[in-house]
């Protein structure tokens, strides 16, 4: 092995890790961030129900009762349902800028494998041009760098017939 080749090497092992870690970290992070307001989403759609099913409670005894303060309960009712409406609209364009962002990072992923990929191509055929075959190590990247490549592809494909899907209802 030349010095050079020792050189493109190390360069190698030093970048696809790098560049792997600044891929995945701001995926992980996006990932937790969606579970955590979807978690929330779900804690603030069963309040607003059992909020929602207090007050019918309340108004049906007091109606029961033949309290005049029947319409009045029934307005504060009226106005829960709307909040709660409301709240769930803005839930709903929450998720959808989390959903876009997702399909914005995994693009940007896939675009990045594909260059990485392009780049490892070139460095063997580089070692070929110069008489070497490539490296066992060099060949299981090229073969898990292309399995990533077909996992993040199909990743989109399925978040694209999704947002289709969504937007048809």
């Amino acid at each position: 092995m030349t010095s050079e080749d020792a050189s493109v090497l190390t360069a190698l092992i030093v970048a696809v890790p790098t560049m792997l870690t600044a891929v995945a970290v701001p995926i992980i992070l996006r990932l937790l961030d969606m579970k955590e307001r979807r978690e929330k989403e779900d804690r603030d759609d069963r309040r607003t129900g059992e909020i929602a099913r207090r007050v019918e409670e309340v108004a049906r005894v007091t109606k029961q009762r033949g309290d005049t303060a029947t319409d009045e309960i029934f307005k504060n009712r009226q106005a829960t349902v709307d909040s709660a409406s409301v709240t769930n609209e803005k839930l709903d364009k929450i998720h959808g800028l989390v959903d876009g962002t997702m399909s914005t990072a995994i693009q940007s992923e896939l675009d990045a494998t594909k260059r990485e990929l392009a780049m490892m191509n070139e460095l063997i055929e580089m070692r070929k041009a110069h008489g070497q075959e490539p490296t066992r190590i060099a060949l299981d990247a090229l073969a898990s760098t292309s399995g990533r490549i077909v996992e993040l592809t199909k990743q989109m494909a399925d978040r694209n017939a999704a947002a289709v899907n969504d937007q048809s209802h």
